[in-house]
């Protein structure tokens, strides 16, 4: 199989590949990683070429600094990684995103009774009250899926995010009085 670096090279210098990267609607994180795979196989097919016309690998690049270029190189590494930072979407702690899932609990519960009563449907028992633990809110929001969603993971979550793991959220008790 023979691939052309040239084909790669146009692609990869090809404006409407600039276009595509602003104006496509595909998830930031695709359009990095195709450019990101055409570089890196660009880079393999110049290595390959250069073995192919020089029957050897390349000579390491030895990079010699003085201390005036190193510290140089080391504040602006130290500001591309603060502004990459600044850059991050900022969250939510994770212990209001756990109050922010109890918030719309209780908002669903809220809506759910006024669809019910809209639809006069009949609560022969009351309202339904829900009972969840913070124990099981931690686990399934923030650690399911992660190698730390067991018993002792979560207690130990529940505690740093100073919840009590056996303390119980009650949604619509409060329409159940």
């Amino acid at each position: 199989m023979m691939i052309d670096s040239e084909v790669l090279r146009k692609k990869l210098n090809n404006p409407e590949l600039i276009s595509w990267m602003d104006e496509d609607e595909s998830p930031q994180h695709y359009k990095q990683g195709y450019l990101s795979g055409l570089i890196k196989a660009l880079a393999v097919l110049g290595e390959v070429e250069y073995l192919a016309e020089h029957g050897k690998d390349r000579e390491p690049i030895v990079l010699d600094f003085d201390e005036d270029a190193v510290e140089g190189l080391k504040a602006i590494t130290g500001a591309i990684n603060d502004k990459l930072k600044e850059l991050e979407l900022q969250s939510h702690s994770e212990k209001d995103i756990v109050n922010g899932c109890i918030w719309l609990m209780e908002d669903v519960h809220e809506q759910m009774m006024k669809y019910m009563e809209m639809m006069d449907v009949e609560h022969t028992e009351g309202a339904p009250v829900l009972n969840y633990s913070y124990f099981g809110i931690v686990q399934k929001l923030l650690l399911s899926r992660t190698k730390h969603s067991g018993g002792t993971s979560t207690r130990a979550k529940c505690e740093q995010l100073g919840f009590d793991s056996y303390e119980t959220v009650v949604i619509g008790e409060s329409e159940g009085e």
